[in-house]
């Protein structure tokens, strides 16, 4: 372009051709440079075609490889334990995880291949080939991704399974066990351990609770389960365990129920014969007393009857006095009444049938007739609607009879209900007046017996209840228990009482003396009365006294808990002499403040049950308040006690801590002492790294540990500071461990600095070593003797040695840094300066060994050089001189004017490159003959070469001159024949034209007559004149 623009601006001639030609040649250059760069589009693109396939190809073999593996995996899915399980569940964790980026990685694949599909055009290819694979390795993924939820879901069954048989497994062991306690328990049978029993069958029978939930989850578990003869199987097993531990459970809770039965027999004996001892005393002594009504009223009877009664054995009799403990008074079945030894007769459970009987004679023949007549009554209404309803359906000829029958019935009901009527009348009339004032007798002696009852143990109530025995407190839970019984008694007696009111108003209405009536009545009335106030007064005054004795137990209770409770907090501190037994000490207060927790709320009850008492007007409400103050001293002592106590054990902990944390720390600097000594040799490069590394470790190591050193001192001053411990013990534990800290610190600064020493020996011989390994291949490659074969050969031979020439150079600089280094390291007194030194000598001398070989081998590559380029100039002329020969050569001078002319133009073309190329061939030969001869002196080693190659090309060039020559006399001689040979075919072409325009011309000057003629012989004329000339140039 800029010559163009050279040639127009200098208006050199035919420049607009220059200027077109110029503008077609950018034309082609822009489309050759359009095409280029989309060839290079389309290569890029078939290179990203390349990468993704080539992608593709690397995730099959992967997925393949992990299809393969997880193959393996499910020939191993019949594991024989849960860990086993455990294990393959990781792998196939791992596994997944790397599928799951194996996906990712096709994802990212696949918008690679849909932004490559958009990008490029459908002629390219490539693109269905893309799309298959991307569906084979998706395909392959999800094949994968299947086979994996199958194997995870055998593995979780399988995990499931190996659970459930481990929870089986245990089940069975807690069931034996607890069976085997059972059964223990059971056989013992001890009662001397029944409360130690009763605990084991609680604790039992809860968890039994707990473990039957778990059992059941178990069972559901199993039945989830894919294997049912093995599940099944042991499901089955353990519901007969099951069953075994409650029969178990049941035989020993009927046990233990037949033992506290037992344990409270006894216990009820014991009290008994205890009560029989203190009343045999009482029971022997011979004091009768002085009851002359009573002696007179014996004396009589015996008169009267002359002596005692005559009884049969076996024979039942009526007591009617037992006072005397030698002779009791009886009656018979006959009405005789009599004295009888004690000795000879037996209480009966019946001994009070008569006396009821004749109570309640009226009362019960009234009852009987009452429901007999009811019974009547029935069965009459039942036979009279049969009669009516069935017999005169089923059975009408007999209707009459069963109807006559029916009133014969009737009437004698009736006739019956008269007579009892008549009979109670009777009775009443009779015995009306001696059945209520005998019942209103009995009644009032029952109350009055009962009101004695009441009074008997009067003592309970009035003693001092602080210093009650516990005989005393059973005594009052025996009284409250009569007392119940009396109340059941009581509300017994209701229905008789009712009863003589009621025979009492009838006796009323059928004319007995009303006043004498109405004041049994009134008296009865009276008694029953006095009898529920006692009884309820009783009442108040035992649940009062069980309030204060339950009161005083649970002082003393409390009271003794709170001495236990100091007792153990005055346990001596004297073996927490370590931090695990300080923290069971901490452990065991934690657990006793919070059991003292939970009595708060026993004392806050207790001090709610004196108020209530002290309120309500208790009668010792003064001893009441009194222990109730002893209660909350004593509960706030322990308190005050306990915060001393977590204080002194958290002081003591903390001074613990330090020392422990102290001789951790110790042994920890003694242990890193003892492997820096040891560790002196470094043993190589690959012990260097690993010294490094445990070394780096330790020196990070050095900052936390600092730390901890720092944080011991300011636990140690706050200890001082505290009061917790004294100064020369906290300076006892701690100076001597700044004093092996500070020679870990020195220990581990020698130790940094000789690894950096030897790192830097290690990095310097790796660096000789590598600089020897390149003067030992620089000088095999100097060694070589090749010179090269041709002109290329050399070039590669001279660029090899300025490469070498160059690497000499960088090596120099290279042994200069080294010998830098090693002024550098004996300066800093590295330990290895001589050994360094001794060997960058060598390197030295062996480096300065280079440079003759060098630069001998540079003249050697410039000589072979100067011929071979020399050998090269000449082949190449000769190979023209030959391309020369041929077109001289050739046998061909043309077959016509035109191509003579154009071979004698191309010829003297030839002989103008021949003029031009003369003085290359003569350069040449100069150059030949001064290689040859280099300092006129010593020759070429090459001369013979080159003395041939010269005259090689001497020859050629003479020969092709003299085929030129030749060529261009043969072509002149053609040229000249050739336009001979022209000119006489123009003149004879000229003459045959000639003559037929004449012919012409005649046949139509003949045609036309005499102007045709005269036209004729003026052309005739002009043909003259031309003639004239024409024959002068032939």
């Amino acid at each position: 372009s800029e010559l163009s623009i050279e040639l127009q601006r200098e208006n050199f001639h035919d420049f607009e051709n220059i200027r077109s030609r110029e503008r077609d040649i950018f034309s082609r250059w822009n489309k050759f440079l359009a095409i280029l760069e989309q060839k290079e589009q389309e290569l890029g693109r078939l290179g990203e075609l390349s990468n993704l396939l080539g992608e593709l190809e690397e995730l099959k073999e992967e997925l393949t490889q992990m299809g393969k593996e997880l193959g393996r995996q499910r020939i191993q899915e019949n594991c024989k334990h849960l860990a086993a399980v455990d294990e393959l569940l990781r792998k196939l964790e791992l596994t997944e995880n790397n599928i799951r980026a194996k996906k990712e990685w096709l994802i990212q694949l696949d918008k690679k291949a849909k932004q490559y599909v958009k990008t490029v055009s459908s002629n390219i290819g490539g693109n269905e080939q893309l799309s298959e694979c991307l569906n084979e390795r998706e395909q392959q993924l999800n094949y994968l991704q299947s086979e994996l939820k199958q194997h995870r879901a055998a593995l979780q069954r399988a995990k499931e399974f190996f659970q459930f048989i481990a929870h089986w497994e245990e089940q069975i062991s807690w069931l034996t066990d607890r069976l085997s306690l059972c059964q223990s328990l059971s056989t013992t049978r001890d009662l001397s351990n029944i409360s130690q029993s009763q605990r084991a069958h609680k604790s039992l029978e809860a968890e039994m609770a707990g473990q039957w939930e778990r059992t059941k989850l178990l069972i559901g578990d199993g039945e989830r389960l894919n294997q049912p003869e093995e599940v099944h199987g042991r499901l089955e097993i353990l519901q007969k365990k099951w069953e075994e531990l409650r029969i178990a459970n049941i035989a020993l809770l009927s046990w233990i129920r037949e033992a506290d039965r037992l344990q409270q027999y006894f216990q009820d004996a014991n009290e008994t014969e205890s009560w029989i001892r203190e009343r045999m005393p009482l029971a022997q002594s011979e004091d009768f007393g002085r009851d002359i009504a009573l002696y007179a009223y014996n004396g009589n009877n015996k008169n009267k009857n002359g002596g005692n009664v005559f009884v049969s054995r076996g024979e039942e009799l009526a007591l009617l006095d037992n006072s005397n403990k030698d002779w009791w008074r009886v009656l018979t079945q006959t009405g005789m009444e009599g004295y009888l030894p004690s000795n000879y007769c037996e209480l009966i459970n019946d001994e009070n049938k008569i006396r009821d009987e004749i109570n309640n004679q009226g009362q019960t023949q009234f009852s009987q007739l009452t429901e007999m007549s009811e019974q009547l009554i029935t069965q009459c209404n039942n036979i009279n609607s049969y009669s009516h309803s069935r017999v005169g359906e089923e059975q009408p000829e007999r209707a009459e009879e069963v109807q006559a029958k029916v009133q014969s019935l009737e009437a004698m009901h009736a006739e019956l209900l008269a007579q009892a009527r008549a009979w109670i009348e009777q009775a009443e009339r009779s015995q009306g007046q001696q059945m209520f004032e005998q019942a209103a007798s009995e009644l009032l002696d029952w109350t009055q017996k009962c009101s004695e009852q009441i009074n008997l143990p009067c003592d309970l109530f009035s003693s001092s209840s602080s210093s009650l025995p516990s005989a005393s407190e059973e005594a009052a839970e025996e009284a409250l228990r009569r007392n119940s019984e009396l109340r059941e008694q009581i509300d017994g007696k209701q229905f008789e009482f009712g009863y003589v009111e009621e025979l009492g108003q009838r006796l009323i209405e059928k004319g007995y003396p009303k006043e004498q009536v109405k004041q049994k009545l009134e008296e009865l009335e009276h008694a029953r009365n006095d009898l529920e106030f006692q009884w309820q007064k009783r009442e108040e005054d035992c649940r009062r006294l069980l309030e204060l004795q339950a009161f005083t137990r649970e002082a003393d209770r409390i009271n003794s808990l709170n001495r236990g409770q100091l007792a153990f907090l005055d346990l001596s501190l004297s073996q927490a002499d370590s931090v695990e037994k300080v923290q069971n000490l901490l452990k065991g207060q934690a657990e006793f403040e919070a059991k003292l927790s939970a009595q708060e709320e026993r004392v806050l009850l207790f001090v709610a049950s004196a108020d209530r008492l002290i309120r309500t007007g208790h009668t010792q409400s003064a001893q009441i308040e009194n222990q109730k103050r002893e209660v909350i001293c004593g509960h706030q002592g322990v308190i005050e006690r306990t915060q001393m106590r977590r204080a002194q054990l958290e002081r003591g902990l903390a001074l613990e801590g330090l020392r422990r944390d102290a001789s951790e720390l110790g042994l920890w600097i003694n242990e890193k002492r003892h492997q820096m000594e040891q560790q002196n040799e470094v043993g190589g490069v690959g012990g260097l790294n690993w010294a490094q590394t445990r070394h780096q470790a330790f020196m990070l190591e050095l900052p936390a540990n600092r730390a901890e050193l720092s944080r011991l001192a300011k636990s140690g001053a706050a200890l001082i500071r505290d009061g917790v411990a004294e100064r020369e013990a906290v300076a006892n534990v701690l100076e001597p461990l700044e004093v092996e800290w500070t020679k870990l610190e020195t220990l581990a600064r020698q130790r940094g600095d000789l690894l950096g020493q030897e790192e830097q020996k290690v990095a310097l011989l790796e660096e000789i070593n590598e600089v020897n390994g390149k003067i030992e291949e620089i000088e095999n490659r100097l060694s070589d003797k090749t010179k090269g074969k041709d002109l290329r050969g050399v070039k590669q031979l001279i660029n090899k040695n300025v490469q070498t020439g160059q690497e000499i150079q960088l090596l120099e600089e290279r042994l200069n840094e080294i010998s830098e280094k090693v002024n550098k390291m004996n300066e800093k007194k590295h330990f290895a300066v001589p050994e360094l030194i001794e060997k960058v000598e060598e390197l030295v001398v062996r480096f300065n060994s280079l440079h003759e070989p060098l630069e001998r081998m540079r003249a050697e590559l410039d000589e072979s050089m100067g011929w071979h380029q020399l050998a090269f100039d000449v082949d190449v002329e000769l190979q023209w001189i030959g391309e020369k020969k041929l077109i001289v050569e050739c046998p061909q001078f043309g077959h016509s004017l035109t191509e003579v002319q154009q071979l004698v133009k191309r010829h003297e073309q030839l002989t103008a490159e021949l003029d031009c190329h003369q003085p290359l061939v003569t350069e040449l030969l100069n150059k030949g003959g001064k290689l040859a001869n280099a300092d006129g002196i010593n020759k070429h080693s090459c001369h013979q070469e080159i003395d041939a190659k010269c005259l090689e090309l001497s020859n050629s060039w003479k020969k092709l001159m003299e085929l030129s020559a030749k060529r261009r006399n043969l072509l002149n001689r053609a040229l000249s024949r050739e336009q001979l040979l022209f000119e006489l075919s123009e003149a004879e072409n000229w003459l045959s034209e000639k003559n037929k325009q004449l012919q012409t011309r005649e046949e139509g000057a003949i045609s036309e007559g005499h102007g045709g003629a005269q036209t004729l012989l003026a052309w005739l004329k002009t043909l003259q004149n031309e003639l004239g000339p024409f024959h002068s140039s032939l």
